[in-house]
């Protein structure tokens, strides 16, 4: 899958957004819907982080 051959297991081939991109150039999957993919991946990310965070007794909030 990957377009870089030898990156496939590197830090940004899992970031958010690198996998998607790299399956349509790849030509694994269509253009269409990449956007909507990304986001996907992204709001999935930030659901683990927000629920990793909430775990964590020593985060401290701050207000936006």
């Amino acid at each position: 899958m990957s377009v870089l051959p030898g990156y496939a297991n590197s830090n940004a081939a899992r970031s958010v957004g690198y996998r998607e991109i790299a399956e349509v150039l790849a030509g694994e999957a269509l253009a269409d819907g990449l956007e909507e993919r990304i986001a996907h991946a992204t709001r999935l990310l930030a659901k683990r982080q927000m629920t990793w965070f909430r775990k964590e007794s020593d985060v401290c909030w701050l207000a936006a």
